[in-house]
């Protein structure tokens, strides 16, 4: 079976025999080596984070929990997150951390505290 669409490519219509000579011409002398020049990409440039990282907040997070309780410790790393101070995986590894102080009972949570 034919296919509907045509060959693209060197046709009758847009073949010029002048340019194909030339080409075939440097070729055969050595000009042009059938291989094209290779682009090498730009260095890469470093992209320097002005985000807070998690080590950084943890303890001081850990001290505002202390000091302030779950829902002010949370809205806080909220706040941070809407300033674009933390990105959001910094956000929820945080929230996950409060949460595990705020799930344990009030006495254990009281001595990891106290460290």
């Amino acid at each position: 079976m034919r296919s509907i669409r045509k060959a693209k490519g060197i046709t009758i219509k847009n073949f010029n025999k002048e340019k194909w000579d030339k080409y075939l011409d440097e070729y055969y002398n050595g000009n042009i080596n059938g291989k094209e020049e290779v682009i090498s990409p730009p260095p890469r440039t470093t992209i320097k984070s002005s985000l807070l990282s998690y080590t950084e907040l943890k303890s001081s997070l850990i001290t505002l929990y202390r000091d302030k309780g779950y829902s002010s410790t949370q809205a806080y790393i909220y706040s941070l997150y809407n300033k674009s101070k933390i990105s959001l995986l910094t956000r929820s590894q945080l929230l996950s951390h409060i949460n595990v102080y705020h799930s344990l009972p009030r006495r254990e949570r009281k001595k990891l505290l106290s460290l």
